[in-house]
Protein backbone atom coordinates (compact mmCIF):
# COMPACT_ATOMS: atom_id res chain seq x y z
CA UNK A 1 0.00 0.00 0.00
CA UNK A 2 1.43 3.34 -1.00
CA UNK A 3 0.45 5.95 1.23
CA UNK A 4 0.68 9.92 0.03
CA UNK A 5 0.85 12.47 2.15
CA UNK A 6 -0.26 16.18 1.47
CA UNK A 7 -0.10 18.89 2.74
CA UNK A 8 -3.82 20.06 3.89
CA UNK A 9 -3.92 24.10 3.97
CA UNK A 10 -6.06 25.29 7.22
CA UNK A 11 -8.13 28.06 5.68
CA UNK A 12 -8.70 29.42 9.19
CA UNK A 13 -5.08 29.49 9.17
CA UNK A 14 -4.97 31.42 5.66
CA UNK A 15 -7.41 34.26 6.64
CA UNK A 16 -5.79 35.37 10.08
CA UNK A 17 -2.44 35.55 8.26
CA UNK A 18 -3.91 38.20 6.00
CA UNK A 19 -5.72 39.34 8.59
CA UNK A 20 -2.45 40.04 10.36
CA UNK A 21 -0.99 41.09 6.83
CA UNK A 22 -3.79 43.77 6.53
CA UNK A 23 -3.36 44.90 10.41
CA UNK A 24 0.39 45.41 9.84
CA UNK A 25 0.11 47.50 6.66
CA UNK A 26 -2.66 49.95 8.10
CA UNK A 27 -0.71 50.31 11.37
CA UNK A 28 2.36 51.07 9.35
CA UNK A 29 0.01 53.58 6.91
CA UNK A 30 -1.20 55.23 9.73
CA UNK A 31 1.78 55.93 11.96
CA UNK A 32 3.72 56.97 8.77
CA UNK A 33 1.40 59.38 7.27
CA UNK A 34 1.23 60.77 11.13
CA UNK A 35 4.95 61.43 11.18
CA UNK A 36 4.67 62.71 7.26
CA UNK A 37 1.81 64.84 8.37
CA UNK A 38 3.40 66.46 11.03
CA UNK A 39 6.23 67.42 8.64
CA UNK A 40 3.76 68.75 5.85
CA UNK A 41 1.88 70.74 9.15
CA UNK A 42 5.40 72.57 9.88
CA UNK A 43 6.48 73.25 6.30
CA UNK A 44 2.88 74.64 5.50
CA UNK A 45 2.30 77.06 8.71
CA UNK A 46 6.73 77.96 7.85
CA UNK A 47 5.17 78.76 4.43
CA UNK A 48 2.04 81.20 5.86
CA UNK A 49 4.11 82.74 7.57
CA UNK A 50 6.97 83.63 5.09
CA UNK A 51 3.59 84.46 2.47
CA UNK A 52 1.13 86.34 5.10
CA UNK A 53 1.58 88.78 7.32
CA UNK A 54 1.12 88.60 11.24
CA UNK A 55 -2.92 89.92 11.03
CA UNK A 56 -4.01 87.95 7.86
CA UNK A 57 -2.16 85.11 8.77
CA UNK A 58 -3.93 85.32 12.65
CA UNK A 59 -7.38 86.11 10.66
CA UNK A 60 -6.85 82.62 8.71
CA UNK A 61 -6.55 80.98 11.92
CA UNK A 62 -8.85 82.45 13.02
CA UNK A 63 -11.71 81.39 10.47
CA UNK A 64 -10.47 77.63 10.02
CA UNK A 65 -10.61 77.40 13.90
CA UNK A 66 -14.57 78.70 13.78
CA UNK A 67 -14.62 76.33 10.66
CA UNK A 68 -13.48 73.57 12.48
CA UNK A 69 -15.97 74.01 15.17
CA UNK A 70 -18.70 73.58 12.90
CA UNK A 71 -17.09 70.71 11.00
CA UNK A 72 -16.81 68.58 14.02
CA UNK A 73 -20.23 69.33 15.31
CA UNK A 74 -21.58 68.82 11.48
CA UNK A 75 -19.85 65.30 11.31
CA UNK A 76 -20.41 63.90 15.22
CA UNK A 77 -19.17 60.71 14.98
CA UNK A 78 -20.67 59.51 11.99
CA UNK A 79 -17.40 58.59 10.11
CA UNK A 80 -16.59 56.51 12.72
CA UNK A 81 -19.83 54.52 12.82
CA UNK A 82 -19.95 54.44 9.25
CA UNK A 83 -16.62 52.78 9.26
CA UNK A 84 -17.53 49.98 12.18
CA UNK A 85 -20.86 49.31 10.04
CA UNK A 86 -19.53 49.16 6.83
CA UNK A 87 -16.46 47.14 8.01
CA UNK A 88 -19.41 44.69 9.95
CA UNK A 89 -21.99 43.72 6.99
CA UNK A 90 -19.17 44.30 4.33
CA UNK A 91 -18.47 40.93 4.02
CA UNK A 92 -21.90 39.07 3.59
CA UNK A 93 -24.45 41.60 3.70
CA UNK A 94 -23.02 44.57 1.67
CA UNK A 95 -26.34 45.82 0.33
CA UNK A 96 -26.83 47.09 4.10
CA UNK A 97 -23.13 48.32 4.50
CA UNK A 98 -24.11 50.44 1.43
CA UNK A 99 -27.28 52.18 3.28
CA UNK A 100 -25.46 52.95 6.05
CA UNK A 101 -22.64 54.82 4.21
CA UNK A 102 -26.10 56.77 2.07
CA UNK A 103 -27.94 57.21 5.36
CA UNK A 104 -24.74 58.63 7.12
CA UNK A 105 -24.80 60.82 3.63
CA UNK A 106 -27.58 62.04 4.38
CA UNK A 107 -27.69 63.07 7.49
CA UNK A 108 -24.05 64.53 7.36
CA UNK A 109 -24.41 66.62 4.30
CA UNK A 110 -27.91 67.84 5.72
CA UNK A 111 -26.43 68.78 9.19
CA UNK A 112 -23.34 70.22 6.76
CA UNK A 113 -25.66 72.56 4.70
CA UNK A 114 -27.15 73.78 7.77
CA UNK A 115 -24.20 75.28 9.44
CA UNK A 116 -22.87 76.81 6.48
CA UNK A 117 -26.15 78.69 6.21
CA UNK A 118 -25.67 79.59 9.96
CA UNK A 119 -21.83 80.36 9.78
CA UNK A 120 -22.75 82.50 6.35
CA UNK A 121 -25.45 84.68 7.93
CA UNK A 122 -23.22 84.95 11.72
CA UNK A 123 -19.96 85.41 9.86
CA UNK A 124 -20.73 89.68 9.71
CA UNK A 125 -21.37 89.34 13.44
CA UNK A 126 -18.51 87.47 14.48
CA UNK A 127 -16.26 89.65 11.85
CA UNK A 128 -17.13 93.21 13.05
CA UNK A 129 -18.64 92.52 16.19
CA UNK A 130 -16.85 89.61 18.38
CA UNK A 131 -13.21 89.95 16.77
CA UNK A 132 -13.31 93.81 14.93
CA UNK A 133 -12.02 92.79 12.18
CA UNK A 134 -14.27 92.79 8.42
CA UNK A 135 -12.11 90.56 6.29
CA UNK A 136 -12.88 88.14 8.66
CA UNK A 137 -16.14 87.67 6.92
CA UNK A 138 -15.05 86.49 3.51
CA UNK A 139 -12.87 84.14 5.50
CA UNK A 140 -15.25 82.84 6.88
CA UNK A 141 -17.62 82.72 4.43
CA UNK A 142 -15.41 81.24 1.88
CA UNK A 143 -13.89 78.86 4.17
CA UNK A 144 -17.71 77.79 4.97
CA UNK A 145 -18.87 77.06 1.63
CA UNK A 146 -16.18 74.09 1.52
CA UNK A 147 -17.82 72.36 3.98
CA UNK A 148 -20.25 69.68 2.27
CA UNK A 149 -17.08 68.98 0.07
CA UNK A 150 -14.82 68.29 3.61
CA UNK A 151 -18.17 66.13 4.91
CA UNK A 152 -18.62 64.34 1.82
CA UNK A 153 -14.95 63.28 1.33
CA UNK A 154 -14.94 61.74 4.87
CA UNK A 155 -17.28 59.83 4.93
CA UNK A 156 -16.08 57.86 1.87
CA UNK A 157 -12.57 57.75 3.57
CA UNK A 158 -14.66 56.51 6.59
CA UNK A 159 -16.40 54.04 4.35
CA UNK A 160 -13.12 53.05 2.79
CA UNK A 161 -11.64 52.12 5.92
CA UNK A 162 -14.23 49.84 6.70
CA UNK A 163 -13.06 48.33 3.89
CA UNK A 164 -9.63 47.98 4.96
CA UNK A 165 -8.62 50.21 3.27
CA UNK A 166 -6.63 53.04 5.70
CA UNK A 167 -4.47 54.36 3.15
CA UNK A 168 -7.32 56.12 0.89
CA UNK A 169 -8.19 58.45 4.46
CA UNK A 170 -4.03 59.14 5.35
CA UNK A 171 -2.62 59.60 1.98
CA UNK A 172 -5.75 60.61 -0.37
CA UNK A 173 -7.40 63.21 2.36
CA UNK A 174 -4.84 63.92 5.47
CA UNK A 175 -1.76 64.30 3.45
CA UNK A 176 -3.22 64.90 0.08
CA UNK A 177 -5.29 67.77 1.03
CA UNK A 178 -2.23 69.52 2.95
CA UNK A 179 -0.16 68.97 0.13
CA UNK A 180 -2.33 70.40 -2.32
CA UNK A 181 -2.46 73.25 -0.34
CA UNK A 182 1.50 73.68 -0.15
CA UNK A 183 1.31 73.35 -3.51
CA UNK A 184 -1.20 75.64 -4.50
CA UNK A 185 0.34 78.33 -2.23
CA UNK A 186 4.20 78.03 -3.28
CA UNK A 187 2.73 78.52 -7.15
CA UNK A 188 0.99 81.69 -6.42
CA UNK A 189 3.47 83.02 -4.32
CA UNK A 190 5.81 82.23 -7.37
CA UNK A 191 3.53 84.79 -9.11
CA UNK A 192 3.45 87.16 -6.31
CA UNK A 193 -0.63 86.35 -5.53
CA UNK A 194 0.55 86.03 -2.11
CA UNK A 195 -2.73 87.73 -0.78
CA UNK A 196 -5.18 86.24 2.06
CA UNK A 197 -7.95 85.74 -0.12
CA UNK A 198 -5.02 83.68 -2.40
CA UNK A 199 -4.70 81.73 0.40
CA UNK A 200 -7.98 81.19 1.56
CA UNK A 201 -8.92 80.09 -2.12
CA UNK A 202 -5.93 77.16 -2.33
CA UNK A 203 -7.69 75.93 0.86
CA UNK A 204 -11.17 75.84 -0.79
CA UNK A 205 -9.44 73.95 -4.26
CA UNK A 206 -7.12 71.49 -1.99
CA UNK A 207 -10.86 70.49 -0.36
CA UNK A 208 -12.23 69.79 -3.91
CA UNK A 209 -8.97 68.50 -5.10
CA UNK A 210 -8.91 65.79 -2.46
CA UNK A 211 -12.92 65.28 -2.52
CA UNK A 212 -12.75 64.15 -6.64
CA UNK A 213 -9.51 62.15 -5.61
CA UNK A 214 -11.14 60.53 -3.14
CA UNK A 215 -14.51 60.05 -4.95
CA UNK A 216 -12.25 58.17 -7.98
CA UNK A 217 -11.05 55.41 -5.59
CA UNK A 218 -14.17 55.12 -3.56
CA UNK A 219 -15.99 54.63 -7.21
CA UNK A 220 -13.21 52.64 -8.93
CA UNK A 221 -13.56 49.53 -6.01
CA UNK A 222 -15.78 46.97 -7.57
CA UNK A 223 -17.39 46.24 -4.17
CA UNK A 224 -19.55 49.65 -4.34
Amino acid sequence: MNLTWQKISDPTSTTSNEGLRTLVLNTAFVYGGTVVLLGLGFVLKLLLTRVLSPIDFGLLVTGQMIVQVGQNLTQLILPDAVTRYVGLYAVQRMGKAKRALVDALKINLTLSAFTVLFLVAAADFAANVVYAQPRLKGVLVILALSMPFITLTETLAAACRGLGQVWVKVVCVDIGRILCVIVVVCALAARGLNSLATVVGAHVSAALLVGMLTGIVFRRDPRW
